[in-house]
């Protein structure tokens, strides 16, 4: 999915489901990093609360507050295998641990 030229979106994506290739729920996007202008192409999802820390510029805080050093939770474009409109199926191998 990453050369497809399929538009769409970012509002579409927000809240979609994402799923591993074998079926398993993984969580919600709650966020949508972008290339910055000329292209504005999508390059990772953001989900898990961590995520939605990071969307609110709150990520920082929360974890100086909580004593942590807390990441948030992204899945990189090319990860990506299929967007149905509702779900974000993910190609095998992702989520990885590393990311």
């Amino acid at each position: 999915m990453g050369q497809s030229k399929t538009s769409f979106s970012i509002e579409d994506l927000v809240g979609s489901r994402i799923e591993t290739a074998e079926g398993r729920r993984v969580g919600r996007v709650v966020d949508v990093e972008v290339e910055p202008a000329p292209s504005y192409r999508a390059c990772a999802l953001l989900y898990g609360l961590y995520g939605w820390l990071y969307r609110f510029h709150a990520l920082r805080a929360a974890a100086t507050i909580v004593g942590v050093h807390a990441r948030y939770e992204h899945i990189p474009w090319d990860g990506v295998a299929d967007y149905d409109g509702r779900t974000v199926r993910l190609k095998p191998g992702y989520p990885r641990d590393d990311e």
